[in-house]
């Protein structure tokens, strides 16, 4: 089967697997997949868990949204993300732990800015503890 190359990048980090075969992605219209030689897209990615197969096994990630690129040229899927786990990376008890502090903080009165930030911490750490929870 023909592969492509996908970069991930955070602030923190970036990761280029090769060899993908299939992504598929949660999108603000819904979910996408994508292959080899796809043509060019450019969508907004929402805090959900993101497959990616390449020729030995499925992959699962948490991701906390963000923004792809398919360039069709390159033959390159670039997910420009807010943050990305691996489920195996995934801390089960510190993600726990950001859930419960977010709801903590949720129940407080807040500015708006602020609940959206925390309604935003509780999304993500949900997202990760079902991640990693999936089997």
């Amino acid at each position: 089967m023909d592969t492509f190359t996908l970069v991930l990048l955070d602030p923190k980090r970036k990761a280029i697997l090769e060899n993908i075969e299939e992504l598929i992605v949660t999108t603000s219209d819904g979910e996408l997949g994508l292959l080899s030689r796809h043509i060019d897209r450019i969508a907004e990615l929402v805090i959900s868990e993101r497959k990616i197969k390449t020729s030995l096994a499925w992959h699962r990630y948490a991701i906390g949204g963000g923004s792809l690129l398919f360039d069709q040229k390159k033959n390159r899927a670039t997910l420009c993300l807010e943050s990305f786990e691996e489920d195996k990376d995934i801390d089960l008890v510190r993600a726990e732990k950001a859930k419960e502090e977010a709801r903590d903080r949720l129940k407080n009165k807040l500015s708006f800015a602020q609940e959206q930030k925390f309604q935003i911490r509780l999304q993500r750490a949900i997202n990760r503890i079902k991640v990693k929870n999936r089997k």
